[in-house]
């Protein structure tokens, strides 16, 4: 059974994507705390990602003692417990731990959650909790698209088929946006689905055709 001793909403503690900040892709994250009750060589703590992050080969990095600890990565993939620190930290001085091996989400968007636990020793009774106010930043993948038109004479009533292969999440109900030139004109407003939406070699990519008639 977990017990908490201190609980910490810190406007102090940050948390920084120091790597990539696309989705689907892998990074490394600077957490910058001071914690209110230290913790002594052997203590470990845990890192709670929000949901979506998950981790690969994960580990930690004490930057002020300059040393890596053994992780754990816990059962919903999105916590990893940096074990057995080799230094004190102390109460009152700012710590940075980075801990690489991030995954971010398959969305983007502004992901609130972070927090870390201080364990004395191996057990799983916290010392202290710190909650992450600030968010984290995570940015839109590229799209990938394919024209295909039926004339490219000047003036024809022709169709453009728009192959479209998104790195981010299409999510039901939104929307997709084509701009395009102010040469061409519409004889219809008319898009049509050649093909639904459907995973491409990645399962968190789509893929989709779509017809307009100019």
């Amino acid at each position: 059974m977990y017990s908490c001793n201190i609980v910490v909403i810190s406007n102090r503690a940050t948390v920084r994507n120091l790597g990539y900040t696309t989705v689907n892709l892998g990074s490394k994250f600077d957490f910058t705390f001071t914690l209110q009750k230290g913790i002594s060589k052997g203590d470990s703590i845990k890192f709670n990602f929000p949901k979506g992050f998950y981790f690969v080969s994960p580990s930690c990095f004490h930057r002020n003692s300059g040393s890596y600890t053994p992780t754990e990565t816990l059962f919903n993939s999105r916590m990893v417990i940096c074990q057995g620190f080799e230094h004190d930290m102390s109460a009152n001085v700012e710590q940075t731990v980075t801990v690489i091996g991030v995954m971010n989400p398959d969305h983007s968007g502004f992901f609130y959650g972070f927090s870390l636990e201080t364990m004395a020793d191996l057990s799983p009774n916290i010392i202290e909790k710190v909650v992450i106010n600030p968010p984290v930043k995570i940015d839109a993948g590229y799209a990938s698209i394919k024209v295909k038109s039926e004339s490219v004479l000047r003036s024809a009533n022709t169709t453009h088929q728009f192959d479209i292969i998104f790195n981010d999440r299409v999510i039901s109900g939104n929307e997709v946006w084509l701009k395009i030139p102010p040469d061409f004109r519409y004889l219809a407003d008319n898009c049509t689905f050649l093909r639904p939406l459907q995973a491409a070699v990645n399962s968190n990519i789509l893929s989709f055709n779509l017809k307009l008639i100019t």
